[in-house]
């Protein structure tokens, strides 16, 4: 949950730093026009951050 909000705030950080007088509707427009011209790299990013997450493994606990 934590790397969500903060990937959210580095996104909007970086759009607010671009135009920081953007106005909303602006915005839609923008990331929709992105993410349609470069919807390739999502699935990069996406195979990347599943590739990182490597699974817990859990601790056995001896019984005596």
């Amino acid at each position: 949950m934590r790397k969500r909000i903060g990937y959210i705030c580095v996104i909007s950080g970086v759009i607010l730093l671009i135009n920081p007088k953007m106005d909303i509707e602006l915005i839609k427009t923008y990331i929709i026009n992105n993410i349609h011209s470069l919807w390739p790299i999502l699935l990069v990013l996406i195979g990347i951050s599943l590739q990182s997450k490597a699974p817990k493994s859990r601790k056995k606990i001896k019984t005596s």
